[in-house]
């Protein structure tokens, strides 16, 4: 496989000009990020060799190509190693090349940490649902009168606190793809990775029914949790991160992506969005809209993830604003 680049082609026609989100990691992971490029999503999407982030070079080229140094752009990236070190290179670079780039960390995987962990949880399949409400709120932004360099600082904020409202937990095991409630299955992993990393726990056994019972108290504590954010200091020149406690959303409603890290076709992921939803339920969380669909693959042969984002007003709007890219369209 070879490296590409994902432009979408009437975003310079957008008048005023909104904030460019532009997003990317390796292949593999289809439609992630590829085909949620398009109006009210992503700008651009920048993807490299087969679970191989796209280098700093490819990313800075893919933006010289189609931006110019006019247009603020937003980095949204997963919290993967190789992705955060290119990013963070292409942001220095095109920074010095006059452009105004920042950077917002996609950290959702709450599956617990060991204590002496300083990375943050992993990048998974909840960063589909911060493309789409970061997109139409950079739409929404360019009419509001601001300029282009406070477009993006409103745009950064409302990002990483989007970021803290949104909770993804995985689990990997043997077995049938949708089992049924009853059913016992083995070699239970809770937050595997999309590389398949292995889960931080190992559930030897247990009924289906058990397992989404221990997803649901990780969704329902998580959170609580300290999220990861990394800045670029243009003043010191340097990175700065740190942990912080983000505000917890009033009354929240939520939207639920159900997500096929692996081959589950339409019935079984439908089947266990319906699981799940159910086990919710049980613990009176409103979910506004569900997402059963594989938008985020890894490489596990058998798993599937949980993603809940609590949704304020802003972020309810955003989700049901127009979308037209190539994996979603509604509202045009």
């Amino acid at each position: 496989m070879s490296v590409y680049n994902v432009f979408d082609g009437q975003f310079l026609s957008c008048s005023p000009s909104p904030v460019a989100v532009i997003s990317g990691g390796g292949q593999g992971h289809e439609p992630l990020h590829s085909e949620f490029v398009g109006r009210g999503m992503l700008a651009a999407a920048c993807i490299g060799e087969h679970f191989t982030a796209p280098s700093a070079l490819q990313i800075t080229d893919h933006v010289n190509a189609h931006f110019s140094s006019s247009i603020p752009i937003l980095f949204l990236v997963k919290n993967h190693t190789g992705d955060v070190l290119n990013f963070q290179l292409a942001t220095e670079w095109l920074t010095e090349q006059g452009y105004q780039v920042d950077f917002c960390l996609v950290d959702d995987d709450c599956a617990p940490l060991p204590a002496h962990c300083m990375m943050g949880g992993k990048g998974l399949a909840g960063i589909v649902l911060l493309q789409k409400l970061l997109g139409a709120y950079s739409l929404q932004l360019a009419d509001s009168g601001l300029s282009g360099q406070q477009q993006l600082s409103v745009l950064v904020k409302q990002a990483r606190q989007w970021t803290a409202q949104c909770h993804t937990i995985s689990v990997g095991f043997e077995g049938a793809q949708a089992p049924k409630p009853e059913q016992r299955i083995d070699q239970i992993k809770v937050g595997v990775g999309l590389h398949n990393e292995q889960g931080i726990m190992q559930l030897t056994s247990g009924t289906f029914a058990e397992v989404l019972q221990h997803l649901q108290q990780l969704l329902a504590n998580a959170p609580q949790r300290d999220r990861l954010q990394i800045q670029w200091s243009r003043a010191a020149h340097d990175w700065q991160q740190q942990f912080i406690t983000m505000p917890l959303v009033a009354h929240p409603r939520y939207l639920l992506l159900l997500n096929g890290l692996s081959g589950q076709n339409q019935q079984q992921l439908g089947h266990l969005c319906q699981l799940v939803s159910q086990q919710l339920a049980q613990c009176e969380m409103t979910i506004v809209d569900s997402i059963a669909q594989a938008v985020c693959r890894g490489a596990h042969p058998n798993a599937f993830s949980v993603t809940l984002f609590a949704l304020d007003d802003r972020a309810l709007s955003c989700w049901q604003a127009p979308v037209d890219t190539a994996y979603w369209q509604w509202g045009k």
